[in-house]
């Protein structure tokens, strides 16, 4: 389908069609499954991840593993410093570390739940994939995998990052152009290029709203 209007997805044959939502009556679906989001920085993913939250959508943040890590080591969450110490981590452990290390979150979220009586989340959205070594990890780690793009134009996305003022956000049109040549160097492109699900955020809030709750509904 595309936002403002359809989300775009791939059928088995790999060929990409324009549809509402593909369901088949009767097909039973695995325990969990786990929808791995990506997208380029101001594309509307983290937007799509607030939207999931407050409709009680279970979201993790592959951000928020990178954070810990930094405020773990006694930094703070500066926009050098947190690229810095995610690509040293990459380097030391292998490209995938970070997969790996939300793949463990997340079963610790489950046991934790399963601990206390509640019932395990039928899915799971991962937010924040960006090599094509994390969506393999996530491939080896979860049965049923999906990845979902968020594709928006680089002067949308620019416009929102100013807007936004998140702490680890780039300010200057250098150093965002540089944050971007560090993303495709990490694979992002591929990743994107791989989606089975692709939403086009160039629409409102309410269009992006209204994708959610369709693709997760």
């Amino acid at each position: 389908m595309c936002i403002s209007g359809y989300l775009v997805t791939r059928n088995k044959e790999g060929t990409r069609s324009e549809v509402k939502r593909e369901i088949k009556e009767g097909e039973e679906s695995e325990p969990m499954k786990v929808y791995g989001l990506t997208g380029l920085p101001g594309s509307g993913k983290s937007e799509l991840g607030t939207i999931a939250k407050n409709h009680n959508y279970p979201i993790v943040r592959m951000g928020d593993m990178v954070w810990d890590y930094v405020r773990d080591h006694g930094h703070d969450l500066k926009p050098g410093i947190v690229g810095k110490m995610a690509h040293e981590r990459r380097e030391k452990e292998g490209a995938d570390i970070w997969a790996k290390v939300t793949a463990d979150h997340i079963r610790k979220l489950i046991l934790d739940q399963e601990d206390s009586e509640k019932s395990s989340p039928k899915f799971v959205i991962i937010d924040g994939i960006r090599s094509h070594f994390e969506v393999e990890r996530f491939r080896q780690e979860f049965k049923d995998f999906s990845i979902v793009a968020v594709h928006t134009s680089p002067a949308t996305r620019y416009r929102r990052i100013l807007a936004r003022k998140r702490v680890d956000d780039t300010l200057s049109y250098e150093a965002f152009i540089e944050r971007e040549n560090r993303e495709f160097g990490w694979g992002i492109a591929q990743v994107i290029a791989q989606a089975d699900i692709m939403i086009v955020n160039e629409g409102s809030l309410n269009d992006l709203q209204e994708s959610v709750e369709l693709l997760f509904s």
